[in-house]
């Protein structure tokens, strides 16, 4: 999307648009392997929103990256997400015993809906790549050379009987239908 000249308005729609954008900045960020985590605890729980020591131990807890983020740099990085559009910023009242854990356990986050859209689809996308590369090469090649077979018999000259050409192209609906099938029973056993 090309930025408008300085002092030109916006186009209607250009801020919904861009807003929209920006919630995918967190997959490119320098920092993405954190973002993703972070994002990722907030997929995986039950809770409507979480405080920077919530989500402190959910990423210890994995074990992953963003497991040795300190709580100001993990403040830094909700904060962010949050501009982005990822995150929402909730409120509690809070018990603490100091400031800090008072700001840090005030400030709450809860996953926004566009967030949550762009994380089941980011890790959807190497499933799928996993799924297509999980399909049976015996499949694949009954296709081909279904494919082949009447590519030649189309070549002749006289062609192809209506029946006999009918026949083949179902056989080669069926032989694809169990290539979808494969992909199927693979996205229902994991995310696609």
């Amino acid at each position: 999307m090309e930025e408008p000249a300085p002092g030109t308005p916006p186009e209607p729609g250009d801020d919904e648009a861009r807003r929209r954008l920006d919630a995918y900045a967190y997959l490119s960020a320098p920092e993405r392997l954190e973002h993703v985590a972070i994002v990722r605890v907030f997929c995986g729980t039950l809770l409507a929103d979480l405080a920077v020591p919530d989500v402190m131990a959910k990423l210890r807890e994995s074990g992953g990256p963003g497991a040795g983020l300190d709580a100001d740099t993990l403040t830094a990085r909700l904060e962010q997400l949050e501009r982005w559009g990822n995150l929402l910023r909730g409120s509690h009242t809070v018990k603490a015993s100091s400031i800090t854990e008072y700001q840090r356990s005030r400030a709450r986050y809860q996953l926004s809906r566009l967030g949550e859209r762009i994380q089941r689809d980011a890790d959807g996308v190497p499933a799928e790549a996993e799924a297509v590369r999980e399909v049976s090469n015996e499949l694949l090649a009954l296709v081909e050379r279904g494919l082949r077979e009447l590519a030649e018999l189309l070549s002749e000259p006289g062609g192809i009987a209506p029946q006999d050409g009918l026949e083949r192209v179902s056989t080669l609906f069926v032989q694809f239908a169990g290539l979808s099938a494969a992909r199927g029973a693979r996205c229902r056993t994991a995310p696609c």
